[in-house]
């Protein structure tokens, strides 16, 4: 099962909270159903059966006019989705999972177009590369433990060898 990032303010975006109960739900329903790179297999029958609707794909299209786009008979993108789940400069990243976006991207010659389209209106601003401040720390901590542990160490070998001379 994957997991995805979702922006909390969305509820409060103009967009969002213009769109009807149906279009709310069916939008959420694309952000889970696609796959890893935003590309969602079109399958209306399953959409409409899962949101209790009766949209089309032009009805989709329109109503979600600049954040999707079909791409293929039966594939459509969301846009800016690798950037508000990697960040920004995802294009540059060696994350596995960002690695396996990019190559999706590329099999439908999405790589250019990706920048300037948009999916919410507040993007994600970090960087899926990012260490966490936390994990800097405990990083810094095991050193100060390995260092600390060395000079223990040391102490103990000084006083263990003044100990069997005597």
């Amino acid at each position: 099962m994957a997991k995805r990032m979702t922006e909390t303010e969305k509820w409060k975006d103009p967009w969002f909270s213009d769109l009807s109960n149906d279009y709310k739900v069916v939008w959420l329903y694309l952000l889970d159903d696609c796959d890893n790179a935003g590309i969602w297999q079109c399958n209306m029958k399953m959409l409409n059966f899962n949101c209790n609707t009766t949209f089309t794909q032009t009805d989709l299209l329109d109503k979600f006019k600049k954040r999707l786009s079909k791409i293929s008979e039966d594939r459509f993108i969301i846009n800016k989705f690798c950037e508000f789940q990697y960040g920004e400069k995802f294009i540059n990243s060696k994350n596995k999972a960002v690695v396996s976006a990019i190559n999706k991207l590329n099999k439908y010659n999405l790589i250019e177009n990706i920048k300037g389209i948009n999916t919410l209106s507040i993007p994600y601003q970090y960087s899926i590369d990012t260490p966490k401040d936390k994990d800097k720390d405990k990083f810094k901590d095991k050193v100060k433990n390995k260092e600390r542990e060395k000079v223990m160490e040391k102490e103990f070998n000084k006083v263990f060898s003044e100990f069997n001379l005597k």
